[in-house]
């Protein structure tokens, strides 16, 4: 839902599109594993590793996003995000480091808390690559027994191409159904830019180890706008 959002549909002006894919509401979701875009308070761990694939479908367009990340200690999280996209005559890349961090001491009455920094590049093929945005989240993350949790990010992106900052806002509410089912809704906010309103799943087929995902989102009051993802996740299996 980052590049497929702006140009789902598009047929004429996919050009145009494609040369901002790196804009304001494609900046502001570049940040998450799957399933959730939403990013949430824990790291993959100390001199850990993971890696996160998934494709991205919509009306008149198709992405694909591959997205390793390791843990230089417990609390801190780097993390590097390779995406492609392609409309009718109109092919773009996108790469975005980022780097998290959540301390230990950092709670309140169940609450964690934790930012992420990140910055990205971007090119209309066959263009050259340029910065396309840099941003800061702040992360709040609470369980609710064993089976419910919240994720909540707030923060501000700046769109290097028209030299704005805009704030956004994501939240997120997994429910874990079973031992290998994780089910969740989530809203991602960018001022000026439709909300992104998904649902979606996770299924562990090796549990907490490989993870099936699935989702589908679409933007509030814009027709045509439904993308799906289809990824997976393999965590803990690299590094010590």
């Amino acid at each position: 839902n980052r590049v497929l959002r702006r140009c789902a549909g598009s047929r004429g002006v996919a050009r145009v599109c494609m040369l901002a894919v790196f804009s304001l509401s494609a900046a502001a979701q570049a940040l998450a594993g799957r399933p959730l875009a939403t990013e949430d308070a824990g790291t993959v761990g100390d001199r850990q590793c993971q890696l996160e694939t998934w494709a991205e479908s919509a009306k008149g367009a198709h992405g694909w996003v591959i997205s390793p990340s390791c843990g230089p200690s417990e609390t801190t999280e780097l993390g590097l995000e390779l995406a492609r996209s392609q409309a009718p005559g109109a092919v773009a890349d996108e790469a975005t480091i980022s780097f998290k961090w959540v301390p230990k001491n950092l709670q309140w009455e169940g609450w964690a808390f934790g930012f992420k920094g990140f910055a990205g590049y971007g090119r209309a093929q066959p263009a050259g690559w340029s910065r396309s945005q840099t941003g800061l989240l702040g992360i709040a993350s609470r369980s609710f027994g064993d089976d419910w949790t919240v994720h909540l990010n707030l923060g501000a992106t700046r769109d290097h191409a028209s030299q704005r900052t805009v704030a956004l806002a994501n939240g997120a509410l997994t429910w874990k159904a079973s031992e290998r089912l994780l089910l969740f809704g989530e809203i991602e906010a960018v001022r000026h830019a439709p909300t992104t309103q998904s649902t979606g799943l996770r299924y562990w087929l090796i549990p907490e180890r490989l993870g099936l995902d699935v989702t589908a989102s679409r933007d509030a009051g814009v027709s045509n706008s439904r993308r799906y993802t289809v990824g997976l996740g393999w965590y803990g299996i690299f590094g010590n």
